[in-house]
């Protein structure tokens, strides 16, 4: 069963068909596996469609030449499967992320000069990239899409001297209806950090070290507040769906729990009545079911992963493919699960053999 992606919406029923074999409901899938080789890609006839998954990892045929990454996309109504090559250590809802309404995806382009976002629309089979509007950067990928699809959230990574021997991040949104671009951090650093839209899409949460910042879609600072200790914003879903609070992650030792709190200061609003996971490197919180049970990912450590998950280590390094072996009740190892949209309750569609995961002994960390 694929726990990591309960909850994603596929809001797709009016959506045509592209394919000789779509045409079913939108679903989820109960378990993914390595795109078989010899996948079309994305921009191949005849067309996906909308998807319901990405992920990426490091078994074989999930990485391409010279540690190039494959991207690969599952069907929102049939068990199909395509593939997108991207940078290397490509990571699925980290640099790589699907829109909402799961028909495009944003990643780190390959074989420019000039660093740029590329995005794959999967049911026209078209291309486009956006270039980064910060001057020096050497790397620009996309951290998140705004709930309607028309903006992009971008991190941008330039040298903070001239010797190159330290970099700073700048976070901004880019609209794809024009050029428009909004300046959310000049000193971001948020490796490993979500960023957050509220429901309603006016407002966006991220957090840089230890700070968390609440902005609207012209870069105005609403409010900013600094986290507890061993407490860090849980995920692209860490909105509650009436917008009024935050979620934020807890790791006590080796058990990690979600708490809400006030998004203007900070404030515990209590605890979550979620079970706490234990014997992980991390959580994250993609969204939140119909009934309200939050939606949650959980990332086991590899079976020899230098890391110690129960102290202080950034969230990074807690998601790094060195440290993580699976994500829980999924898939092969080491491979990253990412849906559009999870805030309400799919149906899951059961799987073709072919596509059942593989041994583990086909990947590794």
């Amino acid at each position: 069963m694929l726990v990591a992606l309960a909850g994603a919406v596929l809001p797709l029923a009016g959506t045509p068909a592209v394919d000789p074999a779509a045409g079913a409901e939108a679903a989820l899938p109960d378990r993914v596996g390595v795109p078989p080789f010899g996948s079309l890609h994305a921009t191949d006839r005849p067309r996906l469609g909308p998807a319901s998954v990405i992920f990426t990892g490091q078994a074989p045929l999930l990485t391409y030449g010279n540690e190039g990454s494959i991207i690969a996309v599952v069907g929102a109504d049939a068990d199909r499967y395509r593939i997108i090559k991207g940078e290397i250590e490509a990571q699925a809802c980290e640099d790589t992320v699907l829109s909402p309404d799961g028909r495009r995806v944003a990643f780190r382009s390959v074989g420019y000069t000039h660093p740029r976002v590329e995005i794959v629309d999967l049911v026209t089979g078209r291309s486009r990239t956006v270039a980064s509007g910060v001057s020096g950067t050497v790397m620009v990928e996309p951290a998140g899409w705004s709930p309607d699809g028309r903006a992009l959230v971008v991190r941008d990574t330039v040298p903070a001297n001239p010797e190159r021997s330290a970099y700073r991040q700048v976070l901004s949104i880019v609209w794809l209806d024009g050029d428009r671009r909004t300046r959310l951090a000049d000193d971001y650093e948020g490796n490993g950090s979500p960023v957050a839209f509220a429901p309603d899409g006016a407002r966006l949460a991220f957090q840089t070290g230890r700070t968390v910042a609440v902005a609207d879609l012209d870069g105005r600072r609403l409010f900013s507040f600094t986290l507890a200790p061993e407490t860090e914003l849980a995920g692209k879903g860490a909105w509650s769906t009436d917008g009024r609070a935050l979620t934020v992650t807890r790791r006590d030792g080796g058990s990690w729990s979600l708490r809400r709190i006030d998004p203007a200061t900070g404030r515990d609003l209590g605890a979550i009545d979620t079970p706490a996971v234990s014997g992980v490197t991390a959580i994250r919180l993609l969204g939140w079911a119909a009934d309200g049970t939050a939606r949650v990912v959980a990332y086991q450590p590899a079976p020899h992963a230098p890391a110690a998950f129960d102290a202080p280590l950034e969230m990074d390094q807690r998601l790094a493919y060195g440290n993580v072996g699976t994500v829980r009740g999924a898939g092969p190892r080491s491979w990253r699960g990412c849906s559009h949209h999870p805030a309400h309750r799919p149906k899951r569609r059961r799987r073709d053999r072919r596509f059942r995961r593989r041994d583990p002994q086909w990947s590794h960390p």
